[in-house]
């Protein structure tokens, strides 16, 4: 019995060390971790109100920090792009740009240079966008009946997603989905990106 307790601290002991050791700086040059990158991808843009759902491609710019294997933590820009459509004798065009800021989650693989994540915050989503009668061509003042409906909204709600990256010393290429809630409708980002860490 006393040989059986005397293991127990031990082997408390040795998990104690184990998250010690995960727990501990990426980089002891760069203690927070701080890196840059950029992407682009496919974006979905939608607007509920006049069921505009549209795809268009995008691009995004973000800097991020992860003091330790587990966590990390980012500030983003997205751009989804400039989508039109023309449905039911109507022109509708869209214009969505969100910043965000996120904590990441990172599952303790034991891959080495191979990270999947989940990722959480909060946004600001802008929608701007118009519906106008199709072949009316510019709107003006003086043209009745040409602006059917026009849109210039501001959301700061959640935002989530996840991904995965692969690191090649200090580049790494992540492919990652993300959504983002609008009172308009949640516009979507799947893209690719490269990041560099310092």
């Amino acid at each position: 019995m006393r040989h059986l307790n005397g293991r127990i601290p031990t082997r408390l002991a040795r998990v104690a060390l184990s998250l010690l050791a995960v727990a501990t700086p990426a980089s002891l040059a760069d203690p927070l971790g701080l890196y840059l990158g950029a992407g682009v991808g496919q974006a979905q843009v939608k607007v509920d109100a006049v069921g505009f759902d549209e795809h268009h491609a995008g691009w995004k710019a973000l800097v991020g920090l992860r003091p330790i294997p587990l966590f990390g933590a980012e500030l983003e820009y997205v751009d989804f792009g400039h989508p039109n459509a023309s449905p039911f004798n109507t022109s509708t065009d869209a214009q969505v740009r969100a910043s965000a800021l996120s904590a990441l989650l990172y599952a303790p693989l034991p891959v080495p240079d191979f990270d999947v994540y989940a990722k959480a915050g909060f946004s600001r989503v802008q929608t701007t966008g118009s519906t106008t009668r199709a072949g009316v061509g510019t709107c003006v003042i003086n043209v009745p009946n040409c602006a059917l409906f026009s849109f210039n909204r501001t959301d700061t709600r959640v935002a989530f997603g996840a991904g995965a990256q692969l690191k090649f010393s200090t580049l790494a290429l992540r492919a990652e989905y993300q959504r983002f809630r609008s009172d308009f409708g949640d516009p979507a980002f799947w893209s690719l990106a490269l990041t560099w860490s310092f």
